[in-house]
């Protein structure tokens, strides 16, 4: 008969936990320190990040992470978290200011690492050592905060969503931690090989059908790469690399999203309690 795994079935429901003591966690002072070394203020913070609780004042029982695309910001990516309403999900938009580095052209804004030889103005490869090397910084530097956060945010409440260098950005801390998801959008990364028996953070590439600065060929060579845990959404008549906007395409990421948030299951009269998967 036919296969029940269609692409219309409705996803498994979401793990269900305890909220912790704490259900509405601030970012620690750590991570503070490290996205905004020298802040004063709430402002001086907010050019560099913003991090909001979840929605309707329910626990935050997972973070959402944003990582923009070179040279832009993390502002539109603040309003994009904003819009979605994850439930009982934090997000965090971060600039790559910190921790990435300021391109050279005047007003041109920052990149997380060098995809370009700025000199020559010519695209690195993508295995090229330079490029390679100045990504991985940069992945260290989100991995030693996403292991900053295990106490408030464990790896496997943890997503990421990146858009374009971002995504490269995100696919390459996934290989690095089994987080619970990530989102990569027109962009990729798959440098990192596989060791045995290795389980990985669950990925979802999304591109355009006619895109060319990321193609679908790249994303399945690096859905391959990467292995059994991404899957590629092709998006039909889509021109370009622009951010998802049709709904298709952020179907595709929701129900990725739905059955990988976590969920806290909080109980009448304000008591909490653990709860377990059927």
């Amino acid at each position: 008969g036919a296969s029940s795994s269609s692409s219309t079935s409705t996803p498994p429901p979401p793990p269900l936990v305890a909220p912790t003591e704490d259900a509405r966690p601030q970012l620690p002072k750590s991570v503070k320190k490290l996205l905004a070394p020298t802040a004063k203020t709430k402002q001086d913070r907010a050019r560099l990040y913003v991090f909001r609780h979840a929605p309707n004042e329910a626990p935050n029982t997972n973070l959402f992470i944003l990582l923009h695309g070179v040279g832009d910001s993390h502002v539109p990516f603040d309003k994009l978290a904003r819009t979605l309403k994850l439930p009982q999900t934090a997000t965090l938009a971060i600039h790559a200011k910190t921790l990435g580095h300021k391109l050279p052209m005047e007003n041109f804004g920052y990149a997380w690492f060098q995809e370009m030889e700025y000199e020559e103005g010519e695209m690195y490869e993508e295995e090229d050592e330079e490029r390679v090397a100045s990504l991985n910084e940069v992945t260290s530097k989100l991995v030693n905060m996403i292991d900053m956060l295990k106490d408030q945010y464990p790896p496997e409440r943890i997503f990421l969503l990146g858009y374009r260098s971002g995504a490269a950005l995100a696919m390459n801390i996934a290989a690095e931690r089994k987080l619970g998801g990530c989102i990569c959008v027109c962009g990729g990364s798959a440098l990192k090989a596989r060791t045995e028996g290795e389980e990985r953070t669950p990925v979802i590439i999304l591109v355009g059908d006619q895109a060319e600065a990321y193609t679908s060929e790249e994303a399945e060579e690096h859905k391959e790469k990467y292995g059994e845990e991404a899957v590629v959404h092709v998006e039909k008549d889509k021109e370009g690399d622009d951010m998802i906007s049709k709904p298709a395409e952020i179907r595709a990421m929701m129900e990725f999203l739905a059955s990988k948030l976590v969920r806290a299951i909080v109980m009448p009269k304000g008591t909490y309690s653990a709860a377990s998967a059927p």
